[in-house]
């Protein structure tokens, strides 16, 4: 286990001057490409139809000659399509919802697991946690990636961590006043609708809780939607993101200046590119996000297509001490897709989802978070 201090999980990573973190990305690109080529039909097929070599790749700058990544494109791969070990060599398996189609797949292998934590460990400890710390976990538990990632990641740092999952939000407000929670992760639009529900019981969270620290994301939020959770909470919250096809969350959390998301360079390189060329925006310029995997073990995601609107810079350290580029909020989508608890739908399906009873919290959300400037996507 790597050695603590008080500022970092891991100093020795989260501190590593860009220079070096670049080397590493372009010695770990190289691998996995080739990984990918050698071992992967899919890969291998798509790359030498559009005539494109492992041994290309020899610099950072060289990404851009492997082809961009589609959703639908890793849909014609489905099931084993993007696996890069044998079957036997998987230990766990996500999706996407698969809500417009065939879901997506990630496979995990014990060697994806162990770094799952440790990117999460690193984003729980950015934050503020530390061991003897409650976290409750109130993003689902299933084949989406989202309470998985933290929940490894606290049991990794050495912090109680409470199953909770979605729903059940009177049981919610019980658990954490009854022990001590001081820390949360769980959509923003569930978290305003859990706070509400508190104070119309005549509970004073802010008084009455331990609550420090929250973690919210899946979904995009305003401004006033964080100030608001605060209020709620009286807590500090923090925005994070992740992709099921990533093993998401641990690709990007806010450290202390809450200014923009850092994301891990040691295992993701990320791009921002202008949607309609395909070709990069300047540093800090708005464009799509592009991200390739490249500590990954059991699946292949290289050049994958977010769709996620948003910008991307890498200052030599930012004010935290980290040098690891940072992303801003996702402020939109490229496609025609919605975010709605952390659920990306179809237009055209939205109003057949069962949580959208006009009853659900999610209904609530949608209705009371417009009141409070949540920007939907």
């Amino acid at each position: 286990m790597a050695r603590k201090s008080a500022r970092f999980w891991n100093k020795t990573v989260e501190t590593m001057p860009k220079s070096e973190l670049q080397k590493l990305q372009v010695k770990k690109l190289k691998h996995i490409v080739k990984k990918a080529y050698s071992n992967n039909k899919f890969y291998h097929d798509l790359y030498k139809k559009h005539k494109v070599d492992p041994g290309d790749i020899k610099k950072l700058e060289d990404i851009r000659k492997l082809l961009f990544l589609e959703k639908k494109t890793v849909r014609s791969a489905y099931p084993y399509g993007t696996a890069l070990v044998p079957r036997e060599q998987i230990l766990e398996l996500h999706t996407t919802s698969g809500t417009t189609g065939k879901p997506t797949p990630c496979f995990a292998t014990r060697k994806d697991l162990v770094y799952w934590g440790e990117l999460n460990a690193r984003e729980l400890w950015m934050t503020g946690i530390r061991p003897g710390d409650v976290l409750m976990n109130s993003y689902g538990y299933g084949l989406p990636t989202g309470g998985f990632g933290f929940h490894y990641g606290a049991l990794k740092m050495g912090c109680m961590v409470i199953p909770k999952g979605t729903g059940g939000t009177t049981r919610q407000i019980e658990l954490i006043l009854d022990f001590g929670v001081t820390a949360v992760c769980m959509t923003p639009s569930y978290a305003i609708y859990l706070g509400q529900k508190a104070k119309e019981d005549g509970i004073n969270l802010t008084r009455k809780s331990k609550l420090r620290i929250g973690l919210f994301g899946a979904e995009p939020w305003s401004m006033a939607v964080r100030n608001n959770i605060e209020k709620l909470f009286g807590i500090t919250a923090y925005d994070e993101y992740g992709m099921t096809e990533f093993l998401g969350p641990g690709q990007g959390c806010e450290c202390s200046e809450r200014d923009g998301m850092h994301t891990w360079a040691d295992a993701f390189i990320l791009e921002c590119i202008d949607p309609k060329t395909g070709e990069w925006v300047d540093e800090g310029e708005p464009g799509e996000l592009v991200w390739t995997w490249i500590s990954a073990d059991g699946t292949g995601m290289i050049r994958y297509r977010s769709r996620d609107l948003s910008s991307v810079w890498w200052e030599k350290k930012c004010k935290c001490g980290r040098t690891h580029p940072k992303f801003a909020a996702v402020k939109g989508r490229t496609d025609d897709s919605v975010s709605i608890g952390g659920m990306v739908l179809a237009p055209v399906l939205s109003f057949l989802v069962p949580e959208l009873h006009e009853h659900s919290p999610i209904a609530w959300a949608l209705s009371e978070g417009a009141k409070h400037g949540i920007e939907w996507k």
